[in-house]
């Protein structure tokens, strides 16, 4: 009996373990446009706090139906509505091309996020409010407020070709 106790404790740690463990979701919008369809994700599910998401052309485009919280935020094609809503990063944002719309981004206490690349970049039609300790910006357009503390970190190098066109906040809070 003592061991059917004992397996069944290792059972229970096993599984909160491969709970907690991130997982990688690349969206590919096949059913429709809900973010909370798991059938619309790679693998099948639904992003959670500690999983990475990483938004391509697909031939729906998420809309949020909810505040997200995140750990990992990519997108490099399509356009993400965020219907109102937050959606919430932890830990890295790379928003390299692609739109954003309809919402607000929250970046607390990131390592980094990166807006654009030296080739495109994105349009940020959401409010940003992004403390991070790396920050890179370069051909990005913002059609919303926009605040960006860089906290940390090594120094960081930002390009030319962003476009502001709402009241934007840039600080440096760092040594660098």
């Amino acid at each position: 009996m003592k061991n059917l106790k004992y397996i069944f404790l290792l059972l229970v740690v096993f599984f909160q373990t491969l709970k907690s463990a991130a997982i990688n979701y690349t969206w590919i919008g096949i059913e429709n446009s809900v973010w909370s369809n798991a059938n619309n994700w790679l693998p099948i599910g639904i992003p959670d706090t500690a999983d990475k998401v990483i938004i391509v052309f697909a031939v729906n485009n998420p809309v949020l139906d909810g505040n997200k919280t995140i750990k990992y935020f990519e997108i490099s094609g399509g356009t993400v509505d965020l219907n109102g809503y937050i959606l919430e990063i932890t830990n890295e944002g790379k928003f390299i091309s692609g739109n954003i719309n309809n919402g607000n981004i929250i970046c607390n206490n990131a390592d980094k996020i990166e807006f654009g690349d030296s080739l495109n970049g994105p349009v940020i039609g959401v409010g940003i409010i992004a403390y991070a300790e790396n920050i890179f910006i370069s051909n990005t357009t913002f059609g919303s407020d926009v605040v960006l503390v860089k906290t940390g970190g090594s120094p960081n190098e930002c390009e030319g070709g962003n476009i502001f066109n709402a009241k934007t906040i840039i600080r440096n809070l760092s040594s660098y």
